[in-house]
């Protein structure tokens, strides 16, 4: 019941909101005033009867106590006190105490002596970002980072760890005992290292309010409960590229589940960390020599630009003028704008009003030099702060011009084939697919040489290279403007061309690459009478994505090829490939079914030693009543029929029986790679079965290498990647099959999770020739060895490839010019020889 006395300004809002409680001499709660519940969140019936002592702090409910034995007294008091939200409310001021008549207590406090989160988080913030851009060294700032937080929540206990080489090292936790951080510092990150090293290797906020039981902290929770420390929130410190650079915690003496106003908090002093620690990463990289404490201006090894809030150049260093070839005098003077390419001037200026408003921007823009040449930029905007006033920018660049002429090299390769420069398949798949989301009518041609298997048996791979590049210029000749020209592989183009609303463009195009051929082609000494065979779909009556037109134009010239070849068919439902027969396919499920497939073994050498180190396992079937059938043929029947897995089982069971037979025969201990179908990637317990495999026969992880297209590394799918994490982490190895002519790029290269790339037969044919087919080989091998990867050349037929990998340090090579696939004894045999040191000549009738 409120008391006469006071009940009046309990029940309304003073002008200056504060904190009213109606106590007994126990101190249980009789009453609060209006904003006192909406400043804590509860509701009356929640708090009336208890104890206000209940609701305070407890490191702070003895002195609160003694406070409330001091009637009509009028003292500073500071004590914490808990809303509804489950967090503190500071009380740090002047407060008033008076018995009234009934022997009733009323406890005054104004609500401007409540010193709430945000208020205290915004001059925090803004105190901090001043010594940033001030230039005060990182260890002041980072304890004075953890120094901002603890003041504004008193119960927290910051700490902040630095991420250098794999290892989190101590950076500010003045709270913390010496003890504790001297236990961390240099710890390893990643799951399940506390709180702070799985925040850093999951990249994101990882809270745990009870230390005690959480399985983050298994193997450190005695040290901490030793340190009385009974929760830890941990956020990773991101730089302005999204890599972690260390992570703020928080602890706290008892469990707590952290609120919305905390998590905020939290990103916030990350942040703030964060352009701490970049910028003073940035700055220990720009001034590395013995003048790095003396202008940075003048000193910085990028250009440095200083403008006005106009954005007028008031000065340049060396680095700026020399970056345009300006002089001093063509520069000072102007405005910045004037040197900026005209397509990037709206996104300059926007960036430019935005450092105005005090942050900093970062951007890749295009300059103009003098000479009118473009340079491309990595560009930072910097406010210049005086008294708190944004009075200056300053720019800083750096010249990447080199990295994107490296990146557009890149992407040439991986878009346009080695041999004749034409677009590739990739870039012919993404202009189908552009021009299917157009939805306008178009026609693709497709065609191959007829009869250029002969020349290139007859005459060797050389000529036919050559030939392929006359081709290819010719093509282009011809179809000029009216279409694309694209190679996809071996003697195969495509011709990509727009339907026209006056003629029928894909017939036109047609009739003038049979008029085209009709000259010969003169290749070195040889003059070569060749014809093409072309087959035509059209969009979109004959298909309405890439993969069904490719292979609708696939079937009309075959169709061609059938009907006498040097012509051109459109695609005829009526004339679709017949399906495989339902017998072979019967058949070849009792194959598999009855363990009626073989297994060769291609030998694989290394180059340097001449010795046989490894073999490749080849699947093999011989059909009772049709002979040997071809792989190419019926791994695609087993993938259709869901059978693959069954296959790719059964070849790493051979692969393993034959590991042992040849360490019990005590032959050379040999690694045997098993190509797997991406197929067997999605059955959720391959990995379980390889593994299990391996134990039946007690063999070693890495005596097995599983080969795997490259485009199977770039799957997002859960199920393959959990295989692939799961094989790898057991030892056994990958390899990259045929890599470079799947949808990866040598970019992707160190993403990928393989020991081992093999070059595609492909590039190996076009050795050592001069083209793009070498270059991509010698680029393939350079970057391999920088990042300690093992290279196996696919596909060796003479001893001038074999000589030009060896020179270029190749370490592994796989062909018929090493030998044939063989059967398992003849693969005993070889190693039999060469351990007795014996010349040994395989046979050559084996596959």
């Amino acid at each position: 019941m409120r008391t006469s006395q006071y009940q009046s300004s309990l029940k309304r809002h003073s002008s200056r909101p504060s904190l009213q409680f109606t106590l007994n001499k126990k101190t249980e709660i009789l009453d609060i005033n209006e904003d006192g519940l909406v400043l804590l969140g509860w509701e009356l019936h929640d708090i009336l009867g208890s104890s206000l002592l209940s609701f305070v702090h407890s490191e702070d409910r003895e002195s609160v106590a003694s406070y409330f034995q001091m009637y009509d007294s009028h003292e500073y008091i500071s004590f914490r006190i808990l809303s509804k939200q489950q967090d503190y409310v500071l009380v740090q001021q002047y407060a008033r105490l008076i018995e009234d008549s009934e022997g009733h207590l009323h406890f005054f406090a104004t609500l401007a002596q409540f010193h709430r989160q945000t208020e205290d988080l915004l001059s925090g913030q803004q105190k901090l970002l001043e010594l940033i851009a001030k230039g005060m060294a990182l260890p002041l700032i980072l304890d004075e980072i953890i120094y901002t937080a603890e003041q504004i929540q008193p119960d927290i206990i910051g700490s902040i760890l630095l991420l250098k080489e794999g290892r989190l090292y101590h950076g500010a936790a003045p709270k913390l005992p010496d003890t504790y951080t001297h236990a961390l510092n240099g710890v390893r990150f990643g799951p399940g290292i506390g709180s702070c090293g799985t925040a850093a290797y999951l990249k994101q906020l990882i809270i745990v309010e009870d230390i005690s039981t959480d399985p983050y902290w298994e193997h450190y929770k005695d040290l901490a409960l030793t340190h009385g420390l009974k929760s830890c929130w941990s956020l990773p410190i991101f730089s302005s590229n999204n890599e972690v650079l260390g992570t703020f915690a928080i602890y706290h003496t008892y469990c707590k589940k952290p609120s919305q106003e905390d998590i905020e908090f939290f990103y916030t002093f990350s942040y703030l960390a964060g352009l701490a620690i970049e910028q003073t990463e940035i700055k220990q990289a720009r001034d590395e020599s013995e003048q790095r404490y003396k202008s940075l201006f003048d000193q910085n090894i990028n250009a440095v630009i200083s403008l006005d809030l106009e954005g007028r150049c008031l000065d340049v260093n060396e680095a700026a003028l020399a970056l345009g070839d300006f002089t001093r005098k063509q520069f000072i003077n102007t405005y910045f704008t004037d040197w900026i390419v005209k397509e990037d001037l709206a996104a300059t200026l926007e960036l430019f009003e935005k450092t105005k408003d005090g942050a900093s921007q970062s951007a890749f823009l295009r300059l103009l030099k003098a000479d009118k040449q473009i340079v491309h930029l990595n560009v930072t905007f910097i406010p210049i702060l005086v008294d708190h006033k944004v009075t200056g920018i300053y720019v800083m660049a750096a010249d990447i011009t080199e990295r994107m002429k490296q990146e557009e090299t890149i992407r040439h390769m991986a878009y346009y084939d080695a041999l004749t420069s034409l677009p590739n398949r990739r870039l012919f798949y993404k202009r189908i697919e552009e021009a299917v989301l157009a939805n306008k009518p178009f026609s693709i041609l497709y065609m191959d040489v007829d009869r250029f298997k002969y020349i290139n048996d007859s005459l060797g791979h050389n000529i036919g290279d050559k030939l392929l590049v006359h081709v290819g210029d010719r093509l282009q000749q011809s179809i000029g403007k009216d279409g694309n020209v694209f190679r996809l592989g071996g003697d195969e183009f495509t011709i990509f061309t727009i339907e026209s609303n006056h003629h029928d463009s894909a017939i036109y195009l047609a009739k003038k690459l049979l008029q085209a051929f009709e000259p010969a082609f003169v290749v070195d000494d040889f003059t070569l009478h060749v014809t093409p065979s072309i087959g035509i779909s059209r969009y979109p009556q004959d298909g309405t994505d890439v993969e069904t037109l490719l292979k609708h134009a696939d079937i009309a010239m075959y169709n061609a090829k059938k009907s006498g070849k040097n012509q051109y068919r459109t695609y005829q439902p009526s004339t679709q490939l017949p399906a495989p027969s339902p017998f072979l396919l019967h058949d070849l499920y009792e194959a598999i079914n009855h363990d009626s497939l073989t297994v060769l073994y291609q030998p694989i050498m290394n180059i340097t030693t001449n010795t046989v180190t490894a073999a490749e396992a080849l699947v093999r079937w011989k059909h009772p009543k049709l002979g040997l059938i071809s792989p190419n043929l019926f791994i695609p029947l087993a993938e259709e029929m869901g059978m693959i897995t069954t296959i790719d089982i059964w070849m790493i069971r051979q692969a393993c029986k034959q590991i042992d037979r040849l360490m019990r025969l005590k032959l050379a201990s040999i690694r045997i790679s098993v190509n797997i179908s991406v197929k067997s990637l999605y059955k959720p317990n391959f990995a379980k079965c390889v593994i299990a495999i391996l134990e039946e026969f007690s063999l070693p992880p890495h005596s097995l290498v599983l080969e795997i297209r490259e485009g199977v590394f770039m799957q997002k799918e859960s199920v393959v990647i959990s295989n692939l994490q799961e094989l790898q982490g057991y030892g056994i190895s990958f390899s990259i099959d045929d890599f470079g002519t799947g949808y990866s790029s040598l970019a992707s290269l160190e993403r990928i999770p393989a020991q081992t790339i093999k070059i595609a037969k492909s590039f190996i044919d076009c050795l050592p020739s001069p083209g793009y087919g070498t270059i991509i080989t010698s680029t393939l091998l350079s970057l391999a060895q920088q990042l300690n990867m093992t290279v196996i050349a696919e596909g060796v037929e003479s001893v001038d490839q074999l000589t030009y990998l060896k020179e270029h340090a190749c370490q592994y090579a796989q062909g018929f010019l090493i030998s044939p696939p063989v059967i398992a004894s003849h693969l005993e045999q070889m190693l039999s020889y060469q351990l007795q040191k014996t010349d040994f000549i395989l046979p050559t009738n084996t596959t």
